[in-house]
């Protein structure tokens, strides 16, 4: 889709193919900083001295202890 919006950006008679590849850079642009915020958000760093314990869809719960995982938060 994105080489199909370059193409079009070079026709010059029309001007919806620069409207069209704008959006797609706006979209992607917005989907990296959404993708950025959620790992942000998800990401968790237990100190040496505390153990952290992640449980979740699995019967096994990980537990952390000085070292860094992902979690999913919850409502």
């Amino acid at each position: 889709m994105i080489a199909y919006a370059m193409i079009y950006l070079k026709r010059s008679d029309d001007k919806g193919g620069i409207i069209l590849t704008y959006g797609i850079v706006f979209l992607i642009i917005i989907s990296l900083v959404l993708f950025i915020i959620a790992a942000k958000t998800c990401y968790v760093k237990a100190p040496p001295n505390v153990a952290y314990i992640i449980s979740g869809l699995t019967k096994n719960p990980r537990i952390l202890i000085g070292i860094g995982g992902f979690k999913i938060p919850q409502h």
